[in-house]
């Protein structure tokens, strides 16, 4: 009995096929239909400042709101668009449930990737959603 249960383990084992990471098909959307509001809370030191920033890419401008005093700067912004998607180096590093695993639809199943994301509000890793929606 140990042996077909050491058998079926081993199989189970190497059936599985791993997976590269992919960005899932229902994230594209066209531009327009996005929102190009950016919250940004920055802490300097002892200062904490809150931001909204709303960055129009077809007009190539960028509010910035201090919301801690109220001023509004508009300036240019020159940088393209960039389209959500996994680099295609990614490396899986697996996948994991946020939340409960035991009630069906508790958690929320999330597969993890590598590199992470380098940019100018700090450092992240590729969180991908399977099924459920956020709220």
């Amino acid at each position: 009995m140990l042996s077909f249960f050491i058998l079926c383990l081993a199989s189970v084992v190497i059936a599985q096929q791993p997976r590269p990471c992919t960005s899932p098909s229902q994230w594209e959307a066209s531009v327009h239909s996005s929102n190009p509001k950016l919250d940004a809370d920055l802490v300097v030191g002892t200062t904490e400042t809150y931001y909204d920033i709303i960055t129009f890419y077809d007009a190539k401008l960028v509010f910035i709101v201090n919301m801690k005093n109220g001023e509004c700067s508009r300036s240019t912004f020159d940088q393209p668009w960039t389209d959500f998607a996994i680099q295609s180096d990614a490396t899986s590093l697996g996948e994991t449930y946020i939340g409960s695993s035991t009630i069906h639809d508790a958690g929320l199943f999330v597969t993890i990737c590598l590199p992470m994301i380098v940019g100018e509000m700090g450092l992240g890793l590729w969180l991908l959603f399977k099924g459920g929606i956020i709220p």
